[in-house]
């Protein structure tokens, strides 16, 4: 595994460990799905891991968000994460929301966001 690092750290900590530019991160939002469901991300440390990304993301880079939402925290995540997203500059990303328009129950969507 020469490409890829894990680390079991919060994702709000990648500055810490991620030193090199990034070419690209997923983040997957919610909770484990058979998991715990008390064990949850969370909008503030979801939106300060995403500044870290995007400071260190290379040009045409690219992140991706994965927002199931279908519970109460991730209710206020998801909300978080669009405002944030919404607010970026269009100068300097692109941002793309991609989600089923046909599906019940609070199905997931996609955020990906484009450093230009």
């Amino acid at each position: 595994m020469n490409q890829v690092k894990l680390f079991k750290k919060s994702h709000a900590e990648i500055n810490r460990y991620v030193l090199e530019p990034i070419k690209a991160a997923i983040y997957n939002l919610g909770y484990l799905p058979g998991g715990d469901k008390s064990i949850t991300t969370r909008s503030d440390s979801t939106i300060e891991s995403i500044t870290q990304v995007l400071e260190k993301l290379v040009p045409q880079g690219i992140v991706i968000l994965v927002i199931y939402h279908g519970h109460d925290a991730g209710k206020a995540e998801k909300s978080a994460v669009l405002k944030y997203a919404e607010s970026l500059p269009q100068k300097d990303f692109h941002v793309l929301r991609y989600g089923f328009i046909n599906q019940q129950n609070n199905p997931p969507f996609v955020v990906a966001i484009e450093k230009r």
